[in-house]
């Protein structure tokens, strides 16, 4: 009985240390959340037919709310009932940021009463790009850029045919953020490789940065100065061909 006993408490405290382990754990980040910052990057907006899509999701009774960069006006209200998603396609040239090294107006703060979870599309008729998004909590401080190598189909007379640049996309949640990007290749803006150049951004604004002559910007990170605040990251390559495989666009 008394080793039958020793057991079981053995058992229970394992359990006990495991559970704390796993609640704890820095790596383990949860999609759910009330504060979410994200935005949408350059794709075919020249195509008929391009659009952009939010969808919100929730296994609770929810109000959220969703705002365009630094608006404190929301451009939509609403309410979730359980388990039934809503979806929303806001206009893109309220949010889609065109071009390289510019500081836009363009992001997206969604917020909501209730812990909730997000999902992006961004689609062409030949290409379509899916992203879920982290919440506030969920965001960290040091980013590595993950895109793609160009395969490109030129055109003629060498104009970009069924692929463009690498690109990624930096979102700033609070005021001040204060970001040093080393890009791997050559710039859109001819900003040279291996070289830092620092961006400060504010909430609600959103830095897009793509690659000169089809090259791929996976590579270093992108990070801040102290003191460090959370970030958002997306990376992509720009109506870009993977062989074997459809335009797919990689948001990590």
């Amino acid at each position: 009985m008394i080793k039958y006993r020793m057991t079981l408490f053995f058992l229970f405290i394992l359990t006990g240390v495991i559970s704390a382990q796993s609640t704890t754990n820095s790596c383990i980040k949860s999609t759910e959340g009330k504060d979410f910052w994200f935005g949408f990057m350059e794709s075919r907006h020249h195509q008929t037919g391009h659009y952009l899509e939010i969808t919100m999701t929730s296994t609770f009774v929810c109000r959220f709310s969703i705002y365009f960069g630094k608006s404190t006006t929301p451009s939509l209200t609403g309410s979730l009932q359980p388990n039934t998603p809503i979806r929303w396609q806001p206009s893109w040239t309220l949010v889609e940021p065109i071009g390289s090294e510019t500081i836009e107006q363009k992001a997206i703060h969604i917020v909501s009463d209730q812990p909730m979870n997000i999902f992006a599309l961004n689609w062409s008729p030949n290409s379509a790009d899916a992203a879920v998004i982290f919440p506030i909590e969920a965001l960290g401080n040091e980013h590595y850029a993950m895109c793609y190598e160009p395969h490109v189909n030129e055109g003629t007379g060498g104009t970009p045919g069924n692929g463009k640049n690498s690109e990624f996309l930096v979102v700033a949640a609070e005021d001040n953020t204060k970001i040093t990007i080393i890009p791997t290749k050559v710039t859109d803006q001819l900003r040279p490789a291996n070289v830092p150049f620092s961006v400060t951004l504010n909430k609600g604004e959103l830095y897009q940065v793509q690659s000169m002559n089809h090259a791929n910007l996976t590579g270093r990170p992108p990070f801040r100065h102290l003191p460090l605040q959370p970030m958002i990251i997306f990376t992509n390559r720009s109506r870009r061909f993977a062989p074997g495989a459809a335009n797919l666009s990689l948001y990590p």
